[in-house]
This record gives structure tokens, C-alpha cells and sequence, in this order.
């Protein structure tokens, strides 16, 4: 996913290529051991991977808000809200998409996804 996210951040040009380029593969990623990560959803083993899924979606949306960022001014506590907020709308989808309330393709669920973050990041910063 670090690699999918450094080939967006210099090949793309648009806000909209660059910013969450990494999503499709962790969803396609989460669907090919889908049994894995919904075994883990609901037990309390698994917090300790829940929490190890959430410190790297944080740390590769903060790579892609640092990427926008990296010619006008940090905007700090902002940021960090902003890293809380898609990195928990992204786990949120992902849990409504495992448990199966959501009967939709992985592409489907990505553009859902970007299309709820994208602007969120826009606005917030």
C-alpha cells in the first residue's frame, strides 16, 4: 500500500488521483482474507489487530495529507482530526462491508469511500 501511494504521489496530477490512491488495495486486500478480518472484527483477541490496521491507515492518510500539504502550511491539530476522522470513516465502511450490511464490490465501496473523504479534506484543510 506505501508503494501504490508513492507511484500515486508522482504520477498523478490531480488532487483527486493522489489523495487515498492506497484505498482499492487495502479493501482488495481485506476482501482476499475477508474470513480473517471478519473473524477478528467482533472478538476481543482481535483488538490488538484492529489496533495495528487503524496506526496504519492513519499513518498512510497522514502520508497523503502531508503529500497536499508539503507547499502551503502544516495546520496541526486540524491535520490530526482530519487523519482521525477519514482514517475512522475508512474502518467504519470497512466493518459495515465485513459484516455484510453492504452487498457491494470493493470498487463500489472504494468510490464510496473517496467520495466521502475527498471532500472532507478539501474543506477541513
Amino acid at each position: 500500500m506505501k508503494e501504490r501511494q508513492r507511484q500515486a504521489h508522482s504520477h498523478q496530477s490531480g488532487v483527486e488521483e493522489r489523495v487515498f490512491a492506497f484505498s482499492y488495495d487495502l479493501l482488495a486486500h481485506v476482501n482476499e482474507f475477508r474470513h480473517l478480518f471478519r473473524a477478528m472484527a467482533g472478538k476481543h483477541s482481535g483488538a490488538a489487530v484492529q489496533n495495528v490496521v487503524r496506526k496504519l491507515i492513519n499513518d498512510l492518510v497522514r502520508d497523503d495529507l502531508k503529500a497536499m500539504l508539503e507547499q502551503k502550511e502544516s495546520h496541526g491539530v486540524v491535520t490530526d482530526a482530519v487523519v482521525e476522522f477519514v482514517s475512522g470513516g475508512l474502518i467504519g465502511l470497512l466493518t459495515w462491508w465485513l459484516t455484510g450490511k453492504a452487498k457491494i464490490s470493493i470498487e463500489e465501496l472504494n468510490a464510496l469511500f473517496r467520495r466521502f473523504a475527498i471532500p472532507v479534506v478539501k474543506t477541513a484543510l
